[in-house]
Parts: structure tokens; C-alpha cells; sequence
């Protein structure tokens, strides 16, 4: 029986979105299977990006009474909070601390920017290493069906946030890896972050990026991000590269997003966590040994990603070239 989380209209415009599992294979151990995502059928050929997330934030702002934005330091984040802005929407932010310094380097960019902006925002304080010591980690980890014991972190982080949480994510691209090329888009491990939302009976935005279709696909419309020479760049490893990449491709997209030393090492915004353990272990790989090796005993849920288009969708299959 085919296995299908379909999300409702509190967490996507339009209820567009939707996730699942192939109905031939069922996840286990043993038995690697497909997910699928489906970002639902283009009302019209999509806008600027900037103009896009105004529209989403407008649409989420009559969804939400209490927004608070999820503020990583990172573009993606910073992206959704210009676009609130530049719709006068009012929200609150919140930025999730690791103490011990652990990731100043990145949140620190957040805490400037909603100063700049006069942002109302709480600093969250999570013992992220204590945490994970202890093992806390893995039974979140479990229910709320993810292989990354920082998206466990950022779960409990969510626990905390007074009000409506909407998390930024990033926008979608294609990705080259091995020489594959693919759609990097929200896997089933990144979805944890609605499943948390609908167990606990939150509303909120797993995804801004992914609110509507028009958004999610306004990237690939109008900016460098779908030029085929840039689509088969490997970028792991060059973190400034990737950061250049990305910031230009969002100001190409009409975001006035200021540049910062303090963006040039991020990756995921986990990198001070992971290096600090790695470093009391003399090791290069303690922390992976020690806290994501065990959750990937677990079935690997997003073995096989594949991003499907309504087949009348003339307008996406001429964007994505399908």
C-alpha cells in the first residue's frame, strides 16, 4: 500500500505540496525504495524570485497570526526575511543559539541583520553538544523520521519558539554529484520539520521556499541558477564558492541581500559543532562516527529522490526542461 503524507493547506498554499513513498516498496532495513515530492501545477509563469516570496509572504500572513521566522545566519533565511519586509508583515525572529560559541560565527550575521531591521527576535539557547552526548537526540530522531542529529537539534529548537514558526529551506537547483546530476530539493529526512508541525498540531511553514509553486520555481525562471554549465559544478567542499554562487544568484533574483565575512564558511551552520568534537577527538570523522553513523543504520528514507510534475504542466516542464 502506497504510503503518502499529504500536507494540508496550514503548511502550503493550496495544499500543492505533497510527499511520499513509491507503492511498491515500503521502507526497511533491507528494502530501499523511492520518494517522491510533487510541487503542484503553476497557476501562471512565476514572477521575479523577490516578487514570488512577497507574494508567499502575503499568503502566509493570512494563514498566520504569530510568525516567527527561523533566522540561521544564512541567504535562504535572510531572503524570506526581506521579503516579509518589503511587504510591511510584521514578525518576530528566532535564532537558535549552541552555546559555547559553537555557531557565533553564524548566527551572529542574523543577529545583525534584525538589528539593522529593528526585528523584534529571541536568541534560543540550545546545549546542542549535551545534547547529543546524552543521546536525546536519537529518539527525536525516530519519531520524527530524520538520519541528521542536527535536524534533531533543530527540532528541539522549534519546541521553544513562542508562536508560529516558518522555516526558510532552500530554494530549489539542480546539484551535481558523482557526475550525477539531480534536482536537490527537500528530501524525506527534511520534511521532519512538518511532521513535528502536524504531531504536534502547530501551524507554521516547514518550507518557505516551497510555499507556492510560482515561488519554488521562480529560480529556475529567471536567474543563472538553471544554466546548464553551472548545473554539473560539484560544489561540496568549496564552501566561499558556493556562498559567492548563491548570494549572487539571489540578488540576481532581486534581493537586496548585503554581503558578510561571517557567511564565507557556512555550510549547513552545524560546521563549529562538528569541528570543536572532531578537534577533543583528534579525528576527522569522531562526530560522524559518533552521532549520524548510528541514525543511518536506520532505513535510508531518501535513497532515491525524484521531483514530479503534473503532466499538463507545460509551464514547469518548460522551465525544468523536462
Amino acid at each position: 500500500m502506497s504510503i503518502v503524507d499529504e500536507l494540508s493547506q496550514t503548511y502550503f498554499f493550496n495544499s500543492h505540496f505533497k510527499s511520499g513513498f513509491d507503492e511498491f516498496f515500503s521502507p526497511s532495513p533491507e528494502n530501499a525504495h523511492f520518494h517522491y515530492i510533487t510541487i503542484g501545477k503553476l497557476e501562471q509563469l512565476p514572477l521575479a524570485p523577490i516578487e514570488e516570496a512577497k507574494r508567499a509572504a502575503r499568503l502566509i500572513s493570512e494563514k498566520l497570526q504569530d510568525p516567527v521566522l527561523c533566522l540561521s545566519g544564512g541567504l535562504d533565511s535572510e531572503a524570506m526575511a526581506i521579503a516579509f519586509l518589503q511587504e510591511g508583515i510584521k514578525f518576530r525572529g528566532a535564532i537558535m543559539n549552541m552555546q559555547n560559541g559553537l555557531n557565533e560565527y553564524d548566527i551572529q550575521a542574523a543577529k545583525e541583520f534584525c538589528k539593522a531591521h529593528n526585528v523584534e527576535f529571541e536568541e534560543i539557547h540550545i546545549p546542542a553538544m549535551d545534547i547529543l552526548l546524552s543521546g536525546a537526540h536519537l529518539e527525536i530522531a525516530e519519531k520524527y523520521r530524520t538520519l541528521s542529529p542536527e535536524r534533531a537539534l533543530f527540532i528541539l529548537f522549534l519546541e521553544k519558539i513562542s508562536g508560529q514558526p516558518v522555516i526558510g529551506g532552500e530554494i530549489l537547483r539542480r546539484e551535481a554529484i558523482n557526475g550525477d546530476v539531480n534536482f536537490c530539493c527537500p528530501k524525506d529526512r527534511d520534511l521532519s520539520y512538518w511532521r513535528y508541525l502536524q504531531l504536534n498540531e502547530r501551524t507554521g511553514v516547514p518550507y518557505f521556499h516551497y510555499y507556492t509553486p510560482e515561488l519554488t520555481l521562480s529560480f529556475m525562471a529567471h536567474t543563472k541558477i538553471s544554466d546548464p554549465d553551472l548545473e554539473v559544478t560539484d560544489w561540496r567542499g568549496r564552501f566561499a564558492d558556493f556562498y559567492n554562487h548563491k548570494l549572487s544568484v539571489y540578488r540576481e533574483g532581486g534581493f537586496e541581500i548585503a554581503d558578510t565575512d561571517l557567511r564565507l564558511q557556512k555550510w549547513h551552520g552545524f560546521e563549529g559543532l562538528k569541528m570543536n568534537f572532531d578537534s577533543k577527538h583528534n579525528s576527522t570523522n569522531a562526530y560522524n562516527r559518533s552521532f549520524r553513523e548510528p541514525l543511518e543504520e536506520n532505513p535510508v528514507y531518501d535513497l532515491n529522490q525524484i521531483l514530479l510534475i503534473e503532466e499538463d504542466d507545460e509551464i514547469a516542464r518548460r522551465i525544468l526542461r523536462y
